[in-house]
């Protein structure tokens, strides 16, 4: 549990300090803007934290 905790804080901290590429990518993948499809970033999955990624499945 404590190390679930860990990862979560490490992304909030690394959704406020994003690079120059990863705030250009984001800005054209937040609010829906690519096919409608929604993206979350800097997301804990597993033991790893994902940059940006979406949990919608496609058809």
């Amino acid at each position: 549990m404590k190390e679930i905790r860990g990862r979560v804080a490490l992304a909030r901290k690394l959704r406020q300090s994003n690079t120059d590429a990863e705030k250009a990518l984001w800005a054209k993948l937040r609010n829906k803007q690519l096919e409608g499809v929604k993206f979350r970033r800097q997301q804990p999955l597993g033991a790893y934290i994902v940059d940006f990624v979406s949990f919608e499945v496609l058809e």
